[in-house]
């Protein structure tokens, strides 16, 4: 009897092991869309950067701990943050945040057993009494009802006109835009993330939206949260992505 509840407790502590392990593990799925103009991106590598809001506190701790992570972002793109500001190539603009949850339908496909009684030779197969019990897995389609909120973080490279004299608007050299949507909703836990999900994306054009998954322990996670103090920019590959739907 000892032997059997030793047994239940490795087993026990062993799922909970792994449900913590997978736990600080998570996926997050991303949307990325990103667009430049090609006349003009190769030759821009020093930025300045500025809020799109004029009116954000650029003294706020949250505000700077996000900028950091995004110029380590655009060093991994060889990038730099020009001395002068006036001097630089350009102007990025930079808008994150979270909007309010709404509830969102969601179709998905849920297993379920639906048991065969005895015989046959379906998988699942269990001895009961002494006689085989047999069930198959089967999948069932429900509508559902969910709460998302909205995580966002947008560039926007321009010409950089800072002293400059005119009424012209500077001209936009590349933007990208990253989104998830779930239930998170711990906006500081999620920057890193849009940030490393841009990464790649950063001066390029992703021609349609894409889809893109990322752990948090992903190379490019560890990157961005690094700093471009601490470590160089390592050989990091794009994440897998597909054609958003």
């Amino acid at each position: 009897m000892k032997s059997s509840t030793t047994a239940t407790s490795l087993t026990l502590s062993l799922i909970v092991i792994a449900s913590l392990v997978a736990g600080c593990n998570s996926t997050y799925e991303m949307k990325v869309d990103a667009i430049n103009n090609p006349k003009t991106v190769a030759e821009s590598d020093s930025y300045v950067i500025v809020p799109s809001d004029p009116d954000t506190d650029t003294t706020d701790l949250r505000y700077q701990e996000t900028v950091e992570w995004i110029k380590t972002a655009l060093s991994g793109k060889g990038m730099y943050e020009a001395v002068d500001p006036m001097e630089a190539d350009m102007m990025i603009e930079v808008d994150f945040g979270m909007k309010a949850p709404r509830q969102e339908a969601k179709i998905i496909d849920r297993p379920s057993s639906v048991g065969l009684g005895t015989g046959g030779l379906n998988r699942g197969v269990g001895l009961s009494g002494g006689s085989r019990i047999t069930e198959i897995s089967t999948y069932e389609t429900k509508v559902v009802t969910q709460t998302v909120v909205e995580k966002y973080l947008e560039l926007t490279a321009k010409e950089n006109m800072i002293g400059q004299a005119g009424d012209a608007p500077p001209q936009q050299i590349w933007n990208v835009r990253v989104v998830n949507d779930d239930k998170g909703d711990n906006l500081r836990e999620y920057m890193p993330i849009l940030i490393a999900s841009a990464t790649d994306y950063i001066g390029e054009d992703t021609v349609t939206s894409m889809d893109i998954e990322l752990k948090s322990d992903d190379e490019v996670v560890k990157f961005v949260k690094r700093g471009i103090i601490n470590a160089p920019p390592p050989e990091i590959a794009a994440p897998e992505s597909t054609p958003a739907k």
